[in-house]
């Protein structure tokens, strides 16, 4: 390192002058040093997370670490979405920063392309272990990793750790009790106690796995993926069930400590909320009977579950950042917050996901640079298929597959980043027969349809929504504008085969 010379005896004003010239430049040399630091790199993933759940829970105070030490002081993206809002395409996305049809896992459950068909071989973690990172992943993987039903894949072994994972710790099953855990080839059982100890809550659970991995890092940067399986509904024995449609609709057990925290908070009931008049669906939608009161109330109950249940999710995150301070590395770490899906609830009559409203496929997306102290709001379209690419670009890695997606990192230095893209493909599977649907969502940039979603089914319905005029997608105009129609479904027949620069130039176009 440069030192600075120092004058024997008193110094003149010239020698002071120069020596603070130095020390200015060691400082500079020394920030310049810092900035230049590999990154380490922290994933919250939550499951089923949808805009409304989230910022319900912000408003109300119930999630103060996530407020105050993400929301407050990072970027979050206003306008985030999911290509395919299912739990195993999402994830299979966030792995690989490819489009549905590109990465082949189109479901949650087999045949047809769930964990089974996804390539390992090629994925964020063998990116940055290549790259000299430390590998975790902590929670819910893929849907059916380790069911060992058919082995079609080595996925469908418990004891199965995909390649580039330093220390895999992932969920077998994905109840908050009476779960099996994969720690690095050994299954370890939790819950086998009926009485549901609460030190054994699952969310609490990968909390202390995620800080032992903090705590353990060596100098090497680390890529940590923390994923809860809340706040998805539980399919469990002895869980409150509410049957709203043909899948049994299971709530979410909370940590104890947090139960009947959220029991006076009321289902919001805006305008798209069981919609009266639906004939402007698809039929699907129409068959949908309109809720009863005691859907309504059921709907209610998941809603506050959901609520509850994050809490914990807030503690998981606190104990992370506690562990990076005392660590002394919070400084030059990168945390990330997300869900895979967003969800309905309600709104056209409908509860869940894997449909293309804008309650399924919007998902908070949150990133706080190394010494972000303020908050900022980027309105730029991000979209999941970006999550990759970015912690890649952080990173320094190579992806050594044909990536869909981009990286943030320029918007994050610029969130009026000029050339952004204008729109993106949305995929989703079969819905009540009506075969795959797959449409486009535009952002306000683009010049011809602005804040534009149109939906097309594999048997020829059609949905095409204005979103500046009917932000609740009321009325369909698929009827009315033919033209914008035709020229949308065109469109998205060529996302449907993107590739690559393939897809950033039809959606930047």
């Amino acid at each position: 390192m440069k030192t600075c010379p120092i004058s024997r005896g008193t110094p003149g004003l010239a020698a002071l002058t120069g020596f603070a010239a130095c020390v200015g430049l060691l400082m500079l040399f020394s920030t310049a040093a810092f900035a230049q630091q590999t990154p380490n790199v922290v994933v919250v993933m939550t499951d089923d997370l949808s805009e409304q759940v989230f910022d319900e829970a912000l408003g109300r105070g119930f999630l103060p670490t996530i407020a105050s030490r993400l929301v407050n002081q990072g970027s979050r993206f206003e306008r985030s979405f999911t290509t395919q809002s299912l739990c195993c395409p999402s994830r299979a996305t966030f792995l690989s920063g490819q489009y549905t049809h590109n990465h082949g896992v189109e479901s949650n459950t087999p045949p047809e392309g769930s964990v089974s068909a996804f390539d390992d071989r090629s994925t964020l973690a063998t990116w940055l272990d290549a790259a000299g990172y430390r590998t975790g992943y902590i929670g819910k993987y893929l849907n059916g990793y380790g069911s060992d039903r058919n082995r079609r894949s080595p996925l469908d072994d418990p004891t199965y750790i995909p390649p580039g994972w330093d220390d895999w710790q992932a969920l077998i099953t994905g109840t908050m009790y009476n779960y099996v855990l994969n720690d690095n080839g050994t299954l370890i059982d939790y819950g086998e106690d009926p009485a549901e100890p609460p030190e054994e809550y699952q969310t609490d659970v990968l909390a202390e796995r995620a800080v032992a991995f903090v705590d353990a890092a060596a100098t090497a940067p680390f890529f940590l993926t923390v994923a809860p399986v809340a706040p998805h509904f539980e399919v469990a024995p002895g869980v409150s069930s509410c049957r709203l449609f043909p899948n049994s609709l299971r709530s979410i057990r909370p940590a104890p400590r947090h139960q009947g925290s959220a029991g006076q908070v009321p289902l919001p009931q805006g305008a798209a909320f069981n919609e009266q008049d639906v004939s402007d669906k698809p039929t699907w939608v129409q068959a949908a009977p309109l809720l009863s009161k005691r859907s309504i109330d059921c709907l209610g109950n998941i809603y506050r579950d959901q609520i509850e249940s994050l809490r914990a999710v807030d503690d998981l995150t606190a104990s992370l950042i506690a562990a990076l301070e005392r660590r002394g590395i919070l400084g030059n770490t990168i945390l990330l917050f997300t869900s895979d899906n967003g969800y309905l609830f309600g709104q056209h009559r409908l509860a869940g996901k894997d449909v293309i409203y804008e309650e399924s496929i919007r998902v908070p997306l949150i990133v706080r640079l190394p010494g972000s102290t303020a908050p900022r709001r980027i309105e730029q379209l991000a979209v999941n298929i970006d999550l990759a690419p970015t912690i890649a670009a952080w990173a320094g890695a190579t992806p050594t597959l044909t990536v869909d997606g981009r990286s943030l990192v320029p918007l994050l230095g610029n969130p009026e980043l000029p050339g952004w893209r204008k729109r993106f493909l949305l995929e989703h599977g079969d819905v009540q027969d009506s075969g795959n649907s797959a449409g486009v969502r535009t952002g306000s940039r683009d010049p011809d349809y602005p804040n534009t979603v149109f939906i097309e089914f594999d048997i020829g319905e059609r949905e095409l929504y204005e979103l500046n005029a009917d932000p609740a997608q009321l009325e369909s105009q698929h009827l009315a504008q033919p033209d914008t129609t035709a020229a949308l479904g065109a469109l998205v027949s060529e996302l449907r085969l993107c590739s690559g620069i393939t897809c950033r130039q039809l959606e930047d176009q």
